[in-house]
């Protein structure tokens, strides 16, 4: 009888110390390039699309959902959303 050849054996997990490293930089970079877009108030063309898909969720929920769609939140005009991110 032939011996099975084995299977190399998977590498050791990453060390906790790298992945939270790797995490701190990759949300840094990912602020650094994304946080002003972010922050832009959303086209008023767009409001209008995300609002009447609501209104339209509102008159026929989708079978086994919980109901009405919560409103959209607006800034002072109401034409955009809130600024900022949670914490």
């Amino acid at each position: 009888m032939r011996d099975r050849p084995t299977l190399p054996s998977p590498p050791p997990p990453a060390e906790p110390a790298a992945d939270a490293a790797f995490d701190v930089w990759l949300t840094r970079g990912l602020h650094e390039m994304f946080d002003g877009i972010a922050g832009e108030p959303i086209p008023p063309e767009l409001l209008k699309l995300i609002q009447d898909d609501r209104a339209r969720a509102d008159i026929a929920p989708a079978a086994g959902g919980d109901g009405p769609a919560a409103p959209l939140a607006t800034g002072n005009d109401g034409l955009e959303a809130p600024r900022g991110r949670a914490k």
